[in-house]
């Protein structure tokens, strides 16, 4: 089924947050921050104005990654709709929505415009770290509670490279791991034309890429809980 894109550009970046990657939703962050910029600044918003003000930001989103990605596409769309009606209109935002006062917003009334574009962007970085942050908090809360894990045990384990606790999950040979069905799923029904192997240090981690936007089908810790379930089944048979 196609994907319905209704709503205001607030609602649509949220609908698309919700059913994108990670790395999907830097490049919203991304696109936002960029569209806001233009806004701010008056400027012409189209798709390639967009990208070279992502790039100029970021360095990227550039404009072929653009054009390649429906869910950028149809949020940069609903932006300069919404943009032109309010230029039409005559009412542009007020410099109180971009900042009601530069001196709680900067360190320095006299600063200048690069640094202050540097401080914007930091500000935006840690606003999507924030939020990237909860999102992994909030999943994390609800696989221990699905899935308790045993902390006496890890205090009886010798701490790891990092010296952080030794925390496994203990895997019953009947307990399909179920992330790895969720991934199997997805392999399945949406059939990736990419299925990669990412490796960085000691963790590893599976992804795909669906329609031009990268998918984690196992994380670091899901790849371990996979692996150790299958020692299990292999040794116990």
């Amino acid at each position: 089924m196609a994907d319905q894109f209704d709503g205001t550009a607030e609602q649509l970046l949220a609908q698309l947050m919700e059913r994108v990657g990670a790395k999907a939703r830097v490049s919203l962050e991304r696109i936002k921050a960029a569209c806001d910029r233009i806004e701010a600044m008056r400027g012409l918003m189209n798709y390639s104005r967009v990208a070279a003000t992502a790039t100029d930001l970021f360095g990227g989103p550039r404009a072929q990654t653009i054009q390649n990605n429906r869910h950028l596409k149809a949020y940069i769309a609903t932006r300069i709709s919404e943009y032109q009606g309010t230029r039409s209109k005559g009412t542009y935002p007020k410099p109180r929505e971009q900042v009601t006062n530069q001196t709680t917003k900067y360190p320095a009334i006299d600063l200048d415009a690069k640094t202050r574009m540097h401080i914007d962007i930091l500000r935006e970085s840690n606003e999507m770290l924030a939020r990237e942050n909860l999102r992994l908090t909030q999943l994390l809360e609800q696989e221990s509670l699905r899935r308790p894990l045993s902390l006496t045990e890890a205090f009886g384990r010798i701490p790891t490279g990092e010296l952080a606790l030794d925390i496994r999950q203990t895997i019953e040979r009947s307990d399909f791991p179920p992330c790895l069905l969720d991934a199997l799923e997805v392999v399945f029904n949406k059939q990736p034309v990419k299925i990669q192997i990412q490796r960085r240090g000691h963790s590893t981690r599976l992804s795909c890429e669906v329609d031009g936007i990268a998918q984690t089908l196992l994380t670091p810790a899901q790849w371990v809980e996979v692996d150790q379930w299958v020692h299990t089944e292999k040794h116990e048979k």
